[in-house]
């Protein structure tokens, strides 16, 4: 996967996203290859989500494609820090027992 997709903004991707350049799934993959290579020596992520990600950046593949107007992060990846009770994501507050 292409770890420069992993650095540019949520403003270029979005833009990159609109005029069809990227697809939601290829910055997807990029974002939990990389992420998954990096957590044993981060060790980062509490729960990584890829499933749901990955379902999700394909319910907007199909949304652009579609022509449907882009929600505001249509299309990005994004983390949630352990403090945020997030529904069906086991929530820690960083105290793993």
């Amino acid at each position: 996967m292409n770890d420069e997709l992993c650095y540019l903004s949520a403003a270029d991707l979005r833009g990159r996203i609109s005029r069809k350049q990227m697809s939601p799934l290829e910055v997807t993959k990029a974002v939990l290859a990389r992420a998954e290579r990096l957590q044993p020596e981060l060790n980062c992520f509490i729960t990584l989500c890829a499933e749901p990600a990955l379902a999700q950046a394909g319910e907007s593949e199909r949304r652009i494609m579609a022509g449907e107007p882009l929600r505001m992060l249509e299309g990005i990846p994004f983390t949630v820090k352990d403090i945020v009770n997030t529904k069906g994501v086991r929530t820690t507050f960083g105290a793993i027992p």
